[in-house]
């Protein structure tokens, strides 16, 4: 198990952005892919950003391996069209600077629709903290976290940092991921959409199911997770990275 860093408290670094775009109404999904692709340009091209990555989101209609069970309200989520990460340096500075640059939220946001330029609540700066990268990595579940009432920032985050050694003993669980990644959310001006973005790793689609229908995920670590993680409100999207 690695961090990036010995930190603790809440994310002072930050070293990625991360976006949930939103599926936009009457447009298929090839069409969004095709729009999404062309909005990378622009990232790419800013030279603000090390690396970006887009990840679509797959559903049983993407995918007949995946059963409709693992999908619905209280499961992973089909509303949502995908998450881009974008990586950079500089830190909080960088992050001040790229507030004031219009160009490159737009293309991070990937709607296929008008919309606004800054995608209020989903575009996240975090600190990326990689607990472990096996490679081989195909799919992503990405879930949105937020965090119980009572709890500041910093306190969410000490207790999630804690809990990647809680994930690590149960080896029926790791077993099925090629990594792990915890995006503690950087917010010094107010609170965040979202707290924290865990990012699982897996190679294969059987991976994915055999992980979720391990009995221990909701016997022992979603009890686990209760001090810290409000459930009522979190956003699960499974994903497979867009190619160029």
């Amino acid at each position: 198990m690695r961090s990036n860093d010995g930190h603790t408290g809440a994310a002072s670094v930050p070293t990625k952005f991360v976006y949930l775009a939103p599926r936009p109404e009457k447009v298929d999904r090839a069409a969004f892919g095709r729009h999404w692709r062309e909005r990378s340009d622009g990232v790419a091209q800013s030279g603000q950003f090390t690396h970006y990555e887009q990840c679509e989101t797959l559903t049983p209609a993407d995918e007949p391996a995946l059963p409709e069970s693992l999908f619905g309200p209280l499961g992973i989520s089909g509303d949502f069209a995908g998450v881009a990460q974008a990586w950079f340096v500089g830190g909080s500075g960088a992050v001040a600077d790229l507030a004031t640059d219009t160009t490159w939220a737009a293309s991070t946001g990937g709607e296929a629709q008008p919309a606004p330029a800054r995608p209020a609540g989903n575009l996240l700066a975090t600190q990326e903290e990689v607990v472990f990268d096996l490679g081989g990595t195909k799919l992503k579940i990405f879930s949105f976290l937020q965090r119980r009432a009572g709890l500041s920032l910093a306190e969410f985050s000490d207790q999630w940092r804690a809990f990647a050694q809680t994930f690590a003993a149960h080896d029926e669980l790791v077993r099925h991921c090629s990594g792990y990644v915890q995006n503690h959310v950087y917010a010094p001006d107010g609170r965040p959409r979202y707290d924290g973005i865990a990012e699982m790793s897996f190679r294969s689609v059987d991976d994915v199911v055999a992980f979720i229908s391990e009995p221990s995920m909701v016997e022992e670590l979603f009890p686990a997770e209760q001090p810290f993680i409000d459930r009522t409100d979190v956003v699960v999207v499974l994903t497979r990275r867009l190619e160029a």
